[in-house]
């Protein structure tokens, strides 16, 4: 009897597992704390049950006949996001990662190798890494359908990215515009989007926002999506991953950024 509800009791807590504890009021610190122990609860039933998707109308729209690229910053739980979109709305959906920044054969290393595995599973997608030719990348925005996610404030240590001045949150930033590019060489648009943590409900927000068509100048289109972003942002300075506008007021130590 037991041997038989043993898979049904599993099935059960992964369903009622809620998301971690915040304390009130909240740091970004505490909010990374947040996001690093939730990973250990992704599911595709965490992700139907703790996270509500809006303004996907659009989105549902062009990826009938075409690859869509998702765009965002490193802002509530970025991660989780395509568990949602895989499993409340059936497409595929995969990401690009980076582990560049990360020290070899650390601590560090083995809990973010542990992340990208739960994100495969998750995804039911394999991910793409920063350090891998572009050309699987290439591939997979060639399928109509598919998803593909990408953060905008990506920035490696010791990789020399091009980087062009933007505004955000009221300050000068630099950052590069590979997503931008990216999306620009497959011919596919970008929609960007943002997530953030509801504390009093204990539920995932995910706000799609207009498409940008990427034929026009990558500046411009990386420009517009932070903008749309950027209202979110302010209104939830805690959930981000780091105090993105300070970090990036000055250029990269290794950017060739125009100036």
């Amino acid at each position: 009897m037991n041997e038989l509800l043993s898979p049904l009791t599993h099935r059960w807590k992964r369903w009622f597992v809620v998301p971690p504890a915040l304390p009130t009021p909240y740091s970004i610190s505490d909010f990374v704390n947040f996001f690093r122990e939730e990973t250990w609860s992704f599911s595709p039933a965490y992700a139907r049950k703790n996270l509500e998707l809006r303004g996907v109308e659009e989105l549902m729209s062009l990826q009938k006949t075409q690859a869509v690229v998702i765009c965002f910053l490193h802002h509530g739980s970025f991660m989780l996001m395509g568990g949602g979109f895989r499993h409340q709305l059936g497409l595929p959906y995969s990401a690009v990662v980076s582990t560049r920044n990360i020290d070899p054969e650390s601590e560090e290393e083995r809990f973010w190798v542990g992340v990208h595995q739960r994100l495969q599973s998750l995804y039911a997608s394999p991910l793409f890494y920063t350090h891998e030719p572009v050309t699987g990348i290439l591939k997979w925005l060639k399928i109509p359908g598919n998803l593909f996610g990408i953060v905008l404030d990506v920035r490696e240590r010791h990789i020399p990215h091009k980087e062009e001045r933007f505004s955000f949150m009221g300050r000068q930033i630099f950052m590069q515009t590979g997503p931008a590019r990216l999306a620009r060489l497959a011919r596919v648009p970008m929609v960007p989007c943002v997530t953030w943590y509801e504390v009093a409900s204990r539920k995932h927000i995910v706000q799609m926002l207009p498409a940008i068509t990427t034929l026009d100048d990558p500046i411009d289109v990386t420009q517009r999506a932070l903008a749309l972003i950027e209202p979110y942002i302010m209104k939830y300075p805690e959930q981000q991953f780091y105090d993105i506008a300070s970090a990036l007021e000055i250029p990269h130590a290794y950017s060739r950024s125009r100036t």
